[in-house]
């Protein structure tokens, strides 16, 4: 069973320190999450099958592995929301930075804009 966290991705054996990306490709309407791995190597290769690392050893091109997940996959919603948990996260550590500086008030008022409110 693969576990999608805010920081990496693991199967239980093997594990990866990863960022989440949601976009759309342009060549494809739906919605996409796309997880890359923070180290180069092969770090996402043991957990998924079809992971992307374009890396050429002979040209000294490294590259990172990466996956896409689009809407209606298999685990797409699972990395989705680590990307949504990551997401919260980042703000509450701004929120909490912002109040710390400049008052409880005008962090609330941060929160708001963030959430378009």
């Amino acid at each position: 069973m693969i576990k999608f966290n805010q920081n990496n991705v693991t199967d239980g054996t093997a594990k990866a320190r990863v960022s989440y990306s949601v976009c759309k490709k342009h060549n494809d309407p739906r919605q996409c999450v796309t997880i890359y791995a923070k180290e180069y190597g092969r770090q996402l290769s043991p957990i998924f099958d079809d992971v992307s690392n374009d890396t050429d050893m002979m040209t000294d091109y490294f590259e990172k592995d990466r996956i896409t997940f689009f809407e209606g996959d298999k685990y797409y919603a699972e990395a989705f929301a680590a990307h949504i948990a990551k997401c919260d996260a980042e703000i509450a550590k701004c929120e909490k930075r912002h109040a710390k500086r400049h008052g409880t008030d005008q962090a609330a008022n941060l929160r708001q804009m963030v959430a378009g409110k």
